[in-house]
């Protein structure tokens, strides 16, 4: 009886193995956030997961944006198809981390709820020191340059929450790294409630020898709230990251970086924040409602742009991806930063490639004018997800200026007349650009074009 009870349990063992959703590390205690029903499964069917692990998990997991595939084996330390190697979800080719926002009671900013994080892994970890991260940016500002705590090893990061898998001071950490490549923590918790494993579908020809996992662990949100100030509201972009010994994935710590081929830069500190700067800034932030309903966080935006031609405001944006969105509306403002409505777009993006968008603002004041993008979903929740502007001059408003004695024209293409005080024509300038006013003698003139008519004085 002793050998026939091994021999099943042996079975058990190998067919748990095999199984895509059958949770090989649970959470204690058995029912949490990552398990809300307390079973063995991540699956809604409480059974395998059969052709995609995203869209048949219990629970609605929103995928992070990236820009391109997950590459096995661009790992700057550790083995390709290894215990931090990230893996893309098979079914799309993308989609190798994910976030979901928990909210028990569906009132916002309350304390019950929970942030979450997914990754899927090419190897399980066992009890290794290896680190599972998730780094998040919170103020909208990225990069050197444009933010202003950004320093070698962490170019715009605020905050990072650490799993530590093994090793003496294994747990959950709410770090915030600030202006730092080595952050403070915060908060803690014990692994093993705040992590859970389980299996995930094959991702990779190339890995095929070892079976993919989900690496899973949550953080009550109000920590988010009482040590960093984020509300439900709060503009968020976040990066999945692994190490091999637990440590931040920050500077030289990191192994892996999910969304983005990490040998298409250079394994040292400047290649790493180049990879993570080209990542966070390929989206636009988000608020953690919008990380609830399953899919992909709604638009990930490639670029916002203002530029000053011709007296008037050309503003572009790039979009990677949209998801449910209604519409984009356009808002602009001066130097008091009221922001007024100055036009809507319609979404084009249907095939979620790379679109480009244009719009022509010609009311500008002399000063500073802001405009900022807002995306509005087709439930009707609102984001602002970029701003930008451009300052103007005085001189881009007149038609001319007087610089040594010549007439140059704001415009070189315009056409202008130059008359006298008696209305008389003595001067016709065609696309020149220029008139020389040394050849008129002193009084007044009028100068006279398509839009416009001035007067001046020659002494």
């Amino acid at each position: 009886m002793k050998k026939v009870a091994a021999i099943l349990i042996v079975g058990v063992t190998i067919l748990n193995a095999q199984t895509p959703g059958a949770i090989i590390s649970p959470s204690s205690p058995s029912i949490t956030p990552l398990n809300p029903n307390g079973d063995s499964w991540t699956t809604a069917c409480a059974c395998a997961y059969s052709s995609d692990d995203q869209t048949e998990s219990e629970i609605s997991w929103t995928a992070i944006p990236q820009v391109g595939a997950e590459v096995s084996g661009d790992l700057s330390t550790g083995g390709a198809c290894g215990n931090t190697d990230i893996m893309d979800n098979p079914s799309s080719g993308s989609d190798a981390t994910y976030v979901y926002f928990s909210n028990p009671d569906g009132i916002q900013d309350n304390g019950d709820e929970f942030m979450m994080y997914r990754m899927r892994i090419a190897k399980d970890p066992g009890n290794g020191n290896f680190g599972f991260s998730v780094l998040m940016d919170i103020d909208g500002q990225f990069g050197t340059g444009s933010d202003a705590n950004a320093v070698t090893g962490n170019p715009g990061f605020e905050i990072e929450i650490r799993v530590k898998n093994g090793g003496g001071s294994k747990g959950v950490y709410v770090d915030n790294v600030d202006g730092l490549t080595s952050g403070t923590t915060q908060v803690s918790y014990s692994l093993s409630s705040n992590t859970q494993k389980s299996y995930a579908l094959t991702t990779n020809s190339s890995c095929t020898s070892n079976d993919p996992v989900f690496y899973d662990f949550f953080i009550p949100f109000s920590d988010l709230t009482t040590y960093f100030g984020v509300t439900s509201s709060t503009g968020i972009r976040l990066v999945g990251a692994t190490s091999i010994n637990g440590s931040s994935s920050l500077s030289n710590g990191k192994s892996d970086i999910a969304g983005v081929n990490d040998g298409n830069y250079a394994n040292t500190i400047a290649g790493t924040d180049a990879a993570y700067t080209a990542l966070v800034n390929s989206y636009a932030p988000v608020t953690s409602t919008q990380a609830s309903g399953g899919g992909v966080l709604p638009v990930e935006l490639i670029n916002f742009d203002v530029e000053l031609q011709n007296k008037q405001a050309v503003i572009n944006w790039i979009t990677a991806t949209e998801v449910d969105v209604d519409r984009f509306e356009i808002y602009h403002a001066s130097d008091n930063l009221i922001f007024n409505k100055i036009g809507e777009v319609a979404p084009q993006n249907v095939n979620q490639n790379a679109t480009m968008y244009e719009f022509i603002h010609s009311k500008l004041e002399v000063g500073n004018n802001y405009f900022k993008l807002v995306e509005l979903d087709v439930n009707g929740n609102s984001t602002d997800i970029a701003l930008d502007l451009i300052h103007v001059d005085q001189k881009e408003f007149a038609p001319f200026t007087i610089q040594n004695n010549q007439l140059v024209l704001t415009n070189p293409s315009d056409a202008v007349q130059v008359f006298n005080m008696n209305g008389q024509l003595v001067n016709y300038s065609s696309n020149q650009g220029t008139i020389n006013l040394n050849d008129f003698s002193k009084g007044v003139y009028f100068i006279v074009g398509n839009q416009f008519s001035e007067k001046i004085y020659l002494q």
